[in-house]
């Protein structure tokens, strides 16, 4: 998956990137789905890939891949698996907690008119809201 996001082959353009581009987006989509599980299935879907490798995924995705729209749907995947049964599993991999906290603090960019990024503003609330969510979950 890693090396995919480093291909010439992805982009923004027509053709092969524009459809690996709408997979990237769709697939994205769909993890976020399938977190919005019941409780004992939000836990499963943590401990694929042998423990927690599920959860470090996200959490390279959310950090390298070069789309928005991807990275905010795996935001919100994240924000859809906290739960009581996956609190300690969070907590566990550092680098999910960086991108967690990473988009919950970064600075929403602004252009000339001083409109923020929807995007940046959308994965930013969302990560804030996955931490007080985390934070509930652990106590």
């Amino acid at each position: 998956a890693a090396s995919q996001r480093h291909s010439s082959w992805t982009g923004h353009g027509r053709g092969v990137s524009g459809y690996l581009l709408q997979t990237r987006r769709h697939a994205a989509g769909a993890l976020r789905n399938l977190a919005a599980a019941p409780r004992r299935y939000k836990r499963r879907l943590c401990r694929f890939r042998d423990s927690c490798t599920f959860l470090e995924t996200l959490a390279d995705v959310a950090t390298h891949d070069n789309d928005e729209v991807v990275r905010e749907k795996i935001h919100a995947t994240l924000f859809n698996l906290v739960s009581a049964d996956t609190a300690k599993l969070f907590v566990e991999k550092q680098s999910v907690l960086d991108v967690i906290v990473r988009a919950a603090t970064s600075m929403v960019d602004e252009d000339d008119n001083g409109m923020t990024d929807g995007g940046a503003g959308e994965s930013k609330s969302t990560c804030a809201a996955t931490t007080s969510t985390q934070a509930m979950a652990i106590q």
